[in-house]
């Protein structure tokens, strides 16, 4: 998922299961854990982590589905010196 300025969204937060209108399962507006520096903001949610390397400007989200994330509940986040970002 890709978030900037040539592909703006309309969002509606639904933190309640609705089947009946088609929201289910979507847990990325449960963050956890937040780590920033310089350009770089990361965000660790109940649905992966969100990922902007301009300020916030853009953001790219990585799921155990897209990347190599053991799974989607991330809780902890941690940006090594090199850059490197580790999450749990």
């Amino acid at each position: 998922d890709v978030l900037n300025e040539e592909s703006p969204r309309n969002f509606q937060l639904s933190p309640v299961d609705r089947p009946d209108l088609g929201i289910t399962g979507n847990y990325n507006h449960r963050a956890f854990s937040v780590v920033a520096r310089k350009d770089t903001v990361a965000v660790g949610t109940a649905g992966g982590v969100n990922l902007s390397t301009d300020s916030g400007k853009t953001w790219r989200r990585y799921t155990a589905q897209n990347s190599d994330l053991s799974g989607n509940f991330i809780v902890a986040l941690h940006l090594g010196q090199d850059g490197t970002l580790y999450a749990a």
